[in-house]
């Protein structure tokens, strides 16, 4: 009977010491993801000859529609280096071409107010691999996808990436969060953005009251 109980007595310290290695092993590694995290190098400096716009939603100017309102546009959305992915047609993922050449309005976030996904699973160390890693994936979906004008779009594409990263916003009311967000990249591209819209509607004032006399 003493035997027994020195057997079970043991055994009990086992586990306790078992439990307690463990649990600093535990402690350890989130320790060492929790620095991982630290020491993520992220970097938000643009360059604007490159179009190089890090962790962003860009936007570009699309002829006449822009022109007739310039809210209209085309949406793409940056890897952490700046690189532009953009669901320029048909099973296309154009990467650092932008269809519709410079970028004029841009929506810089920074990836360390996001919770992502990947992060919580063990997928990706860091925020900017996160991000990338979410574009990848909306990447490989919009590859074997139609581009179709009004429903699957650019403004799709951008709405699927960020789904990845843990929103669950539809693509208008993405869009919606872009316009509010956003900036020019400079006065010049402000002005490139509304000079055509103010020509036309401009024109069209000055018929209308020609007319009438």
């Amino acid at each position: 009977f003493l035997w027994s109980n020195t057997v079970t007595g043991n055994s009990a310290n086992m586990a306790s010491k078992y439990d307690e290695v463990q649990y600093l092993k535990n402690k350890v590694l989130q320790v060492g993801r929790d620095s991982t995290r630290e020491s993520d190098d992220i970097s938000f400096r643009c360059e604007i000859g490159k179009n190089r716009f890090p962790f962003s939603v860009v936007w570009g100017s699309l002829p006449c529609l822009t022109w007739l309102c310039p809210l209209v546009g085309h949406l793409a959305i940056t890897d952490s280096k700046g690189q532009v992915h953009d669901f320029a047609g048909p099973y296309t993922i154009c990467i650092d071409d932008f269809m519709t050449g410079p970028v004029l309005k841009y929506w810089q976030i920074d990836p360390r107010t996001i919770e992502f996904p990947s992060l919580k699973n063990g997928e990706a160390r860091t925020h900017s691999e996160a991000w990338d890693l979410a574009l990848q994936k909306g990447d490989a979906q919009y590859r074997k996808m139609m581009h179709t004008i009004c429903w699957n779009n650019c403004h799709s594409h951008v709405a699927r990436v960020f789904h990845h990263m843990g929103f669950n916003d539809i693509a208008p009311i993405l869009t919606l969060k872009f316009l509010w967000h956003c900036k020019y990249v400079s006065f010049c591209k402000m002005i490139i953005v509304w000079l055509p819209f103010l020509i036309i509607f401009g024109i069209i004032l000055f018929v209308s009251l020609i007319s009438k006399r």
